[in-house]
């Protein structure tokens, strides 16, 4: 890893930590982007697939997961080849649905709007606070006033139109046989392996500075095999 990347990456973590998942995104996405400006405008199909091309970049393409069965409980493990959850982009960047006698055309929502909406009290009070931000025109009333089935229709719309931000993985449990779509969550995936990355990092920062006397940016600024090369040196 390029060393201003580690840097960015360390600084994103430290930023972000305590965030929501969104927010969390969004400062992974700005440290792999140099300050990329307009990724909040993003559509989160596109930011979840820029994410996992980071993945992909920092740490390979295979990706161990685990999940509990629903049904019995048993752990189930998986290893996940990310270039096969990487899909097209979303062909437009607007729905229209007619349902129950309402017409209402949205936008696809972006990163912007699921931080938004995370500062919302409850699951409920989030998709309304989404919908809302990203419905462009309704009839014959108000996008507060969407009634539950035409908000469900149009959730799923949306869904639809940016399959990337909506990816899930059937799980198949090996003990008890039954069958489970689970949600998949790259951003979250990838916070946490960055998250336990950054906990290793540090400590070989701090192995080599009290051995060397070297700072943090000196260490940082190594070649990962010369680094690793000194950490060699100092358990031999």
């Amino acid at each position: 890893m390029a060393p201003d990347l580690a840097e960015r990456l360390l600084a994103a973590r430290d930023q972000a930590a305590g965030a929501s998942a969104p927010a969390r995104n969004l400062a992974l996405l700005a440290a792999a982007g140099a300050g990329e400006a307009g990724l909040p405008d993003l559509p989160v199909g596109t930011c979840d697939r820029r994410l996992l091309a980071l993945r992909q970049a920092l740490l390979g393409d295979r990706l161990a997961a685990v999940a509990d069965c629903p049904a019995c409980g048993t752990i189930v493990e998986a290893t996940l080849a990310l270039p096969a959850l990487a899909l097209p982009p979303a062909a437009a960047g607007t729905v229209t649905v007619r349902e129950a006698g309402w017409t209402v055309t949205a936008r696809l929502p972006t990163l912007a709007d699921q931080i938004a909406a995370a500062t919302a009290p409850g699951s409920q009070a989030a998709r309304a606070l989404l919908l809302a931000r990203c419905v462009q025109q309704a009839s014959p009333g108000l996008a507060e006033d969407l009634p539950e089935a035409v908000a469900t229709t149009l959730a799923g719309a949306m869904a639809e139109a940016d399959p990337q931000a909506d990816i899930e993985l059937l799980l198949h449990c090996p003990a008890c046989g039954a069958e489970a779509l689970l949600a998949f969550d790259i951003g979250g995936f990838l916070w946490r392996e960055l998250d336990a990355w950054a906990d290793r990092l540090l400590h070989e920062v701090h192995s080599l500075a009290l051995a060397y006397g070297w700072s943090e940016a000196a260490i940082l600024a190594l070649p990962e095999r010369r680094r690793r090369h000194y950490l060699g040196l100092l358990a031999a």
